[in-house]
């Protein structure tokens, strides 16, 4: 026998003979490959796994496969008998075989395999796909695990071996394919197991090109199938596999406790994420979930749709002890993340906020307002927010009662009915501006009076979104801070760095007025992190093709700086917006 070397040639040959005789035509329904007579002409179906296997599988895999399954039972034994003494024939090519015998290389054995289905390049690769479906059987329940052995280690047996051998993968794929096709085992779940591992395999690996439409073909046939068990876990599989080739794939190995809810069925889990403000909340999250879907899920609860929104949240991991945190990679993938904390038994908070600043606020989703509010409101009782006179100058009463109102709103924004006392009122102010509130005690206890009975027919909600809408209005609202010294012309100058859609500003370090600015459009290149003797520092380069300044900064997120500014970049010129509101020199200038 021989394997045909083009599809076309397949093709023809699944698809009919000549003359007038009738023969099977292969059609895949409910995970079987159901024979039905038709007339010679008729046309096979596209990118079945049978063409496929014509195409690919290698002769001798149509011959060989051990017969020691069932054991001890009377079925096996009649197949044992029969196996080792039918007649053989030299068959010279398809033609000479009967519709059985090939379609018997596409279904369920419940024999292991002596040799792998497909071509493989060496004989070391032959054994190993040899050891990979002996796995998927005794994964599957179709042979007795080891002494000792769990299902896992079966898994990890074939993830490792397509780990380490990129060549294997079309292989399993195949034996996956096989062993849930007709699946006649005596193990009641046999054949759901087989989908769950394909399921889980999907998240891992990415198939061939030349495999992926005949085994999209085979998933889709069973994902819109109702009538089929295995259709929900069959959709997952697509869903993991697209994932797989937009992302690259599940990187570092499953926990055990994942690897038994695949096994049991519970193909996610809910996995708790903290929102600003200490709310929690759980999602389902799979063995395909990427960072990416987290932000997006979250920001749809939100009611922002836009994607081009979705990129101004981060999620972060936040390990206790640990002095610095980064946002995650959106390709990320979540339970790769969560294996290893547990694994290292860390104890770590999934955090989702927002990182970049470039959209207007919306104020018509309470859990937006919730999430913003919450982030600000840290920063603006630390005074950051707050530009503040020289101490030469007083601050003005429009400003002072500009403060009031937002303590009062903060104060219903807490659900607390009564107006604030004296005290209550010392945390509701920023710091940076308690001594100006204690030398205009009696004129702000005056105006407290009167501002308390409209604040008092707010809800909540309300008074945070009010508080918003003041402070948005703010120069420095949306801004990430940190501490830096400034090194220039051997000067050390201590300050405050303010990152935000306006670009990156240098704040005097007591009365926040910028001193420094620069666009992100004036970033001749990547910013750099530079560690010196125990100290981090983050250069940036400004300016053009012909005029540069490199500004050195010490300060302790130096990577956090650098990423901030990579990214406002990028969401700046993906959106194509460009600062109008100040005409901005090709280098930094002073203000």
């Amino acid at each position: 026998m021989k394997t045909f070397t083009d599809e076309k040639t397949a093709l023809a040959w699944a698809g009919c003979r000549k003359g007038n005789s009738t023969f099977f035509v292969s059609t895949e329904v409910s995970g079987e490959v159901v024979s039905e007579q038709k007339p010679a002409g008729a046309s096979a179906e596209r990118h079945s796994f049978l063409q496929y296997a014509m195409l690919h599988f290698r002769e001798d895999s149509f011959r060989g496969e051990h017969s020691i399954g069932h054991v001890g039972s009377m079925r096996g034994t009649a197949r044992i008998i029969e196996y080792l003494t039918r007649k053989r024939t030299k068959r010279g090519n398809f033609s000479d075989w009967t519709w059985k015998e090939l379609t018997d290389k596409v279904k369920y054995s419940p024999f292991p395999i002596v040799t792998s289905l497909l071509k493989l390049e060496s004989e070391y690769l032959n054994r190993l796909a040899v050891d990979s479906f002996t796995a998927i059987m005794r994964y599957m329940g179709d042979l007795p695990l080891r002494l000792h052995q769990k299902e896992v280690e079966c898994v990890y047996t074939i993830l490792v071996i397509c780990h380490h051998h990129p060549a294997l993968r079309d292989e399993l794929y195949c034996q996956l394919m096989k062993q849930t096709t007709n699946n006649k085992s005596l193990h009641q779940d046999s054949s759901i197991r087989g989908w769950r591992l394909l399921a889980f395999v999907a998240a891992f690996f990415r198939c061939s090109d030349s495999l992926m439409p005949y085994l999209m073909k085979y998933l889709d046939t069973a994902a819109q199938d109702n009538r089929r068990i295995e259709q929900e876990t069959a959709q997952i599989c697509i869903k993991n596999l697209k994932q797989t080739t937009k992302y690259g794939g599940r990187r570092n190995v499953p926990s055990e406790n994942e690897v038994q809810n695949i096994t049991e069925g519970k193909l996610s889990k809910q996995q708790a994420y903290f929102l600003p403000g200490g709310i929690q909340i759980s999602l389902l999250t799979s063995s395909s979930t990427v960072v990416e879907d987290i932000i997006k899920s979250i920001c749809q609860k939100m009611g922002i749709e836009n994607e081009a929104e979705f990129r101004e949240f981060s999620l972060y991991c936040i390990v206790e002890g640990d002095q610095y945190t980064m946002p995650l990679e959106k390709d990320e993938y979540v339970l790769d993340l969560v294996a290893e904390l547990e694994k290292n038994e860390n104890i770590y908070y999934l955090v989702f906020c927002r990182s970049v600043w470039n959209f207007q606020l919306r104020l018509d989703s309470e859990l937006y307002i919730d999430i913003i509010f919450h982030q600000i409101i840290p920063d603006y009782l630390e005074g950051y927010l707050l530009v503040q006179p020289s101490h030469q100058i007083k601050m003005t009463q429009e400003t002072l009662e500009e403060l009031l109102r937002i303590a009062l709103l903060l104060h219903r924004a807490s659900g607390s009915d009564h107006s604030p006392n004296e005290m209550e009122m010392l945390s509701l102010l920023p710091k940076t501006i308690l001594d100006t509130y204690n030398e205009n005690n009696e004129t702000s206890l005056k105006y407290i009076s009167q501002l308390w009975d409209d604040m008092i027919a707010l809800n909540a909600t309300e008074a945070k979104a009010q508080c918003l809408e003041i402070l948005q209005k703010w120069p420095l609202f949306g801004s990430c801070f940190f501490g830096i010294k400034m090194i220039e012309e051997n000067m050390e100058e201590e300050s405050i760095l303010a990152i935000n859609k306006m670009g990156a500003n240098v704040l005097d370090i007591l009365s926040h007025a910028i001193l420094w600015r620069f666009s992100f459009s004036a970033v001749h290149a990547p910013c750099n992190v530079v560690e010196l003797h125990g100290t981090t520092y983050a250069d940036v380069i400004f300016g053009d093709e012909t005029i540069q300044k490199t500004i050195r900064l010490q300060v302790d997120h130096a990577h956090e700086v650098t990423r901030l500014i990579k990214q406002y970049e990028a969401i700046q010129k993906q959106s194509e917006t460009k600062n109008t509101s100040m005409d901005y020199p090709a280098v930094m200038i002073k203000i």
